[in-house]
Parts: C-alpha cells; structure tokens; sequence
C-alpha cells in the first residue's frame, strides 16, 4: 500500500512539473505560428524559449527515470573504490563552472577513502551534491570537502555557501520533488530530484545522509558509508 501510494503521488508530481514547460511550448508554437515571417529576431527569441524549456523536460525525464530504476532496484555489484580520487576528480570536472563565477573549491582529504560500492551511482551521487553546492552558492563563495574515516566509516561533508535554509525546510529537502526556493530552482533547472536520488543511493550503501543548514550561513551535506561491504536494500 505504500508503495503505490508512492507510485501515486510521484505520478501526480510529473504530471505537475511536466504541465508548465509543455504549456510554455505551447504557447510559443502559437506565437510562432502568427508572428510576421521577415522578423527573424522575434522567431529566434520563440525558439531558444522551446528550446530551454525541451531540455528542462529532458532533465527532468532523465532524473525521474534514474531515481524509478534505483527505487526498483534489488541488487547491484560493488567493488572498491577509494572515494579521495572520485572526489579529486569531480573537483576539476566541476573547477571551469565554479570559476565562472569565482567560486572556490577545496577538498581537504586522507591518502584513501576506501568503500564498498558501485562506482558509477556513487559519482552520481556526489556529482548531484557538488552541483547543488555550486548552483545554490553565492557569487565568490566557497565549496568545501571534506572526508574522514573510522574503523567503521567513511564519512564525506560537503559544505558550501549562500542564503541557507529556513530549519522548517531543512526535513523535507530529500523528498523528490521539494525545493527549497521555486524561482531560484527554475532559474537553474532543478527538478528537485536531486537529493531523493542521493539519498536513495545511499540507502542502498548501507549508509546516511543528513543535511544541515542555516539562513545566511553555511550548508552542510554528510554522508556516512560502511568501510565494510556495502548493504543493499531492496
């Protein structure tokens, strides 16, 4: 029953973020349709505003594909990875968009950080925080990385800067389709699938994500993994 519940309201949630972009490409194909055929600068201006809002649907079918394929997801293979070289390498994939708007990333991580775990969902996983970290920043702001390790776990805090998040908001930020600021998230394209991706991701390590935020100060993302063999949760 929960699960279809869940099924339920994450359709009427699609349905909900896909209604404005087809309604806006609606409209601009109308636009087009009457617009004078010798005033190119008009049609130029239409199609850029279908072709933002195409890929914004294309974003947000791929997301809600890959988070309905992990929610379904009942085994996945695992090998070592040493998280200090993904990070490493997301750090320099990220360092062209960060500096556009000179924001500084630093890492501050062990020689290794050796998990248990499926590459290719884990630099999923970070990549989703470290665009969130830098999208949602303030222009000269700063990324900050984070890791440690126990006997136990491994631990990655990923902190950054900007306006923060309002403590009422702060429990419901890994619920798909919830963001934080409306106008802020359109303007960069979020779909608010992010986070419920990175949290299911570590659910299926084994692990945990919790979050913490103040207005006007520093946002704070942790996520914990078992140094041991990764758990998976059907």
């Amino acid at each position: 029953e929960s699960a279809f519940i869940g099924q339920k309201r994450l359709l009427s949630d699609t349905s909900h973020e896909l209604k404005t972009p087809l309604t806006m490409m609606r409209l601009s194909l109308d636009e087009l349709r009457t617009t004078e055929a010798e005033q190119a600068h008009r049609r130029q201006e239409i199609i850029g505003r279908m072709t933002e809002q195409t890929l914004r649907m294309e974003r947000l079918v791929k997301n809600i594909l890959n988070l309905s394929a992990l929610e379904i997801l009942g085994e996945m293979r695992t090998e070592q990875i040493d998280l200090a070289v993904l990070l490493s390498s997301l750090q320099q994939d990220y360092e062209l968009l960060a500096a556009a708007r000179e924001i500084k990333i630093e890492l501050h991580l062990p020689q290794a950080l050796i998990v248990d775990g499926d590459s290719e969902k884990l630099e999923r996983l970070f990549s989703n925080i470290m665009d969130n970290a830098i999208k949602y920043n303030c222009d000269g702001g700063q990324v900050e990385v984070v890791g440690k390790q126990s006997a136990e776990e491994v631990v990655v805090v990923i902190s950054n800067t900007g306006i923060g998040l309002a403590e009422d908001e702060i429990p419901r930020v890994f619920e798909p389709f919830y963001r934080a600021e409306e106008s802020r998230a359109l303007r960069y394209g979020g779909s608010g699938l992010g986070l419920a991706i990175v949290k299911r991701i570590v659910e299926l390590h084994g692990g945990q994500v919790s979050l913490l935020s103040r207005v006007g100060g520093w946002t704070r993302l942790t996520v914990s993994l078992h140094r041991g063999r990764a758990v998976v949760t059907g």
